[in-house]
């Protein structure tokens, strides 16, 4: 089976995203809750989002539909 690049960076991508969301309070940047918060929720959607798509790519879904 060969091996797809996306599904590697996929979770690269999801760990950095995952990391910024959780040291946000650590950021000297981020000085309220509410920035702090918001902060958090853009990282974890961002990651999501990426998951999605790089998910559709790499198992695109005529593929899927041939498995089931």
């Amino acid at each position: 089976m060969k091996k797809n690049p996306w599904k590697t960076w996929t979770w690269v991508i999801e760990i950095i995203f995952l990391f910024l969301a959780l040291t946000a309070p650590l950021n000297p940047l981020l000085t309220t809750k509410v920035s702090v918060f918001a902060w958090c929720f853009l990282m974890i959607a961002l990651g999501a989002v990426g998951v999605l798509l790089a998910t559709l790519k790499g198992y695109p879904p005529e593929e899927l539909s041939e498995k089931v």
